[in-house]
């Protein structure tokens, strides 16, 4: 390769660190906006790795055609640290208001559709009420009847079997 190819990669990967350090900014944001149980940060985790893993691997076979280099691995480490170095603490604040302007406007959102729910729940048990009410006295009725019946047969075998 010549020189300026390798110098395009080298700039290419320490945009590439930029990158991943801002989607880890962003991780960071959504965990600062809401606190997480410890099996979401672990599955957060995964998340970002698998990202990062996948646009690497994509960026090494397409630039390099699977031959590896230190210096990439040093672009890398060298765009997070300028990113972090630099930008990083503004960033993290605008993530933060992006999401909870975005959490603002889904919750806005969604109060009329739970006041729905809330109501329609309230129909329901108002309903189920009143038709366990009903169906208990049917019943009831059912059961009472089909023991008087049960009753009078068992009556009837004794009556016939002690006339004889």
């Amino acid at each position: 390769m010549k020189i300026e190819e390798e110098t395009l990669i080298f700039l290419n990967f320490i945009v590439l660190g930029i990158v991943i350090a801002i989607l880890f900014d962003f991780f960071r944001a959504i965990r600062k906006v809401k606190k997480y149980e410890l099996r979401d940060i672990y599955l957060q985790d995964i998340t970002f790795f698998l990202i990062v893993g996948i646009v690497t691997a994509t960026m090494l076979i397409y630039n390099l055609e699977y031959s590896l280099r230190l210096y990439l691995f040093l672009s890398l480490f060298l765009g997070i640290v300028i990113y972090i170095s630099t930008i990083s603490r503004y960033v993290l604040k605008v993530f933060i208001i992006f999401i909870k302007t975005i959490k603002a406007s889904f919750s806005f959102i969604i109060l009329p559709l739970s006041i729905i729910k809330e109501v329609n729940i309230r129909i329901y048990k108002f309903l189920s009420n009143i038709v366990k009410i009903c169906c208990n006295k049917i019943y009831y009725m059912i059961f009472y009847y089909y023991n008087n019946l049960k009753l009078k047969k068992t009556k009837k075998k004794f009556k016939t079997e002690g006339s004889k």
